[in-house]
């Protein structure tokens, strides 16, 4: 058994902890559990070093509809898990509410000149980068743009956040990926991307190639406490064997 001694003071900072993210046509799985029992960990742990926390739970409604997958998630019971796996939500996001801020922001790269159509297929995306923003043909906000809007508007309620995601999507994708776009798009609207730490967890089971490029890595002075506080996590995890497997991953981008 670990016990940690925490300093008895407080920080003038808050951390949003973002954890279980689900789409409304995803069945519950052993990964909710785990991405919210580390999210759990994680704010106990800063509660103890003496930042303010605010527990995020973040809702895809707005994928779900361009597919044929029914849509049967029960909101209430989810969070009734949620609560009981330690991580309590205090803020709810659904995704489609943030289409009105992802349509402000396609506006404003627009006519910055850093986004435009591409070529083949019309879609709009951030030029020299990989990152989509929109796709007319099925009038579709990218999941990148709609990540990138909700990380705006965590940093209006908190000076640092944490995200917290399994290693794979539900349709097998790698989130890295994912957030490496969110960090190109973001690298356009004046967001301090130190101040962002997308935080994976990998289950049994799962080792992907791009693991090596997940590394433990900060710059000095932004949740410096966190990143050394993962290291000891992870020294522990490695040597340790736990029932969830934990190996966790923070990787900072540099746009």
């Amino acid at each position: 058994m670990l016990q940690f001694t925490f300093p008895e003071y407080k920080k003038n900072e808050k951390i949003i902890i973002e954890a279980g993210h689900i789409y409304t046509n995803q069945e519950v799985n052993p990964k909710h559990e785990l991405g919210a029992k580390v999210g759990a960990l994680l704010g106990n742990f800063l509660m103890g070093l003496g930042y303010e926390t605010e527990n995020w739970l973040f809702v895809d409604d707005y994928n779900p509809q361009f597919e044929e997958w029914p849509q049967e998630l029960d909101l209430n019971e989810y969070q009734k898990k949620l609560t009981g796996w330690g991580f309590s939500p205090d803020l709810t996001k659904f995704e489609k509410d943030l289409v009105g801020l992802a349509q402000e922001k396609l506006e404003e790269l627009l006519k910055t000149g850093v986004a435009g159509e591409k070529k083949k297929g019309g879609r709009i995306v951030i030029y020299g980068s990989s990152a989509q923003l929109y796709d007319p043909n099925e009038n579709k906000y990218s999941c990148a743009l709609l990540d990138a809007c909700l990380y705006l508007q965590k940093l209006e309620q908190g000076d640092f956040t944490l995200t917290i995601l399994p290693c794979f999507d539900q349709y097998g994708n790698l989130y890295y990926s994912q957030q490496q776009k969110t960090f190109q798009i973001l690298s356009h609207l004046d967001v301090d991307p130190t101040k962002i730490l997308p935080i994976y967890f990998f289950s049994p089971g799962e080792e992907p190639s791009q693991k090596k490029k997940v590394k433990l890595s900060s710059k000095e002075g932004h949740l410096a406490d966190l990143v050394t506080m993962l290291k000891t996590i992870g020294k522990v995890t490695s040597e340790t064997p736990l029932e969830t497997g934990l190996d966790l991953g923070v990787m900072q981008y540099v746009t």
